[in-house]
């Protein structure tokens, strides 16, 4: 289960939007929610790595975060990206690709424990994504 969430971007004008980051963090927080979803993936991993590592210690360790590529990735990336979400105990790392795309990343399903992923064509393989998601924690890797 996954309560309500609040969702940002990081879609931001800003040459550095780490501080806008923070900010929206501690506002939802301030508004009482406990999970928030963050897209990723609009910059290089450099700098997406930093975001997510700047989001988690704003968040705090008691504080849901998931992450959304949105389509944005190959597989290699993909699996950085995801070794650091694992790193850094975000609940998800969501996908919402083409099923020919999403059939091509299935690898990921052995080697990340967070997955979830989604299709644009409306087909949704969530309930065998899910079956790799795990609470917070460290990678059993």
């Amino acid at each position: 289960r996954v309560p309500g969430y609040a969702s940002l971007h990081n879609y931001s004008e800003s040459a550095d939007c780490g501080d806008e980051l923070v900010d929206l963090i501690r506002d939802a927080r301030s508004r009482g929610f406990r999970a928030l979803k963050m897209k990723i993936a609009g910059r290089s991993l450099v700098e997406d790595e930093r975001y997510l590592r700047r989001a988690r210690e704003a968040a705090g360790s008691d504080f849901l975060l998931m992450a959304d590529a949105n389509q944005c990735y190959e597989m290699p990336q993909a699996t950085r990206m995801g070794r650091i979400l694992e790193e850094l105990g975000f609940r998800w790392f969501e996908f919402d690709w083409s099923l020919i795309v999403l059939l091509s990343l299935l690898p990921l399903l052995g080697c990340l424990h967070l997955l979830h992923a989604t299709c644009g064509s409306g087909f949704s393989p969530t309930a065998t994504c899910r079956t790799k998601a795990r609470p917070t924690g460290p990678s059993r890797n």
